[in-house]
């Protein structure tokens, strides 16, 4: 599904798939809103767009040979019960330097080693001021890589878990913690705040 122009809006609730080598599931221009409650499923990249994306999934979006979802700037909701995974499962389109914005309920999942670090990646960031939240019962299988920028991670409630460390990289980086975390899974952050409405703990800071 190739779709140009900006500010158009895509719900499926069935079955997008590609089936060739490298083949896309999904190309969209700027300001897209995607929801998905249904399947993408890509050989390649499963959903591709650029600036200002709104992307919710409570279903699957699943890639084989390339990221799950590869965006410039925006926002992806991954609500509970919904899967994103590929070789990254998010990642920022190169040169990327506007804010992005991932919120999980559900799970993202990376299943390759990046050729430069050797270590899986879950999501991967640009250069912006970007924000990550894992929430209740969620999980990340892979690394957090939040890349330059003054950016954020945000822990909240509880029973969640990351398969990796969440590395603040390059920047003023700042983790809100109000859940449970071990602090070994920590790399990166310059400053930190323990504890919200929900209240919370750091591990072994």
């Amino acid at each position: 599904v190739v779709v140009g122009g900006a500010n158009n809006t895509i719900t499926n609730s069935g079955t997008i798939q590609s089936t060739g080598n490298f083949a896309r599931a999904i190309e969209l221009g700027e300001g897209f809103t995607l929801t998905n409650s249904g399947d993408i499923i890509a050989v390649g990249r499963a959903v591709t767009t650029t600036d200002n994306a709104d992307i919710t999934n409570s279903g699957t979006i699943s890639a084989v040979e390339e990221e799950g979802i590869q965006l410039a700037s925006g926002s992806v909701t991954n609500q509970a019960g919904g899967t994103i995974s590929g070789t990254v499962g998010i990642a920022a389109a190169p040169g990327a330097s506007d804010p992005l914005t991932v919120a999980n309920f559900g799970a993202i999942n990376g299943s390759a080693a990046d050729a430069g670090t050797g270590r899986i990646d879950a999501v991967v960031f640009g250069d912006g001021n970007d924000e990550f939240q894992q929430w209740t019962g969620a999980s990340t299988a892979g690394w957090v890589d939040l890349g330059m920028g003054d950016d954020t991670f945000v822990l909240e409630g509880s029973s969640s878990s990351i398969a990796g460390s969440v590395d603040g990289g390059d920047g003023n980086d700042s983790a809100i913690l109000a859940g449970t975390l071990d602090s070994d899974n920590l790399v990166g952050f310059e400053a930190y705040q323990l504890g919200s409405q929900l209240g919370g703990t750091l591990n072994d800071l």
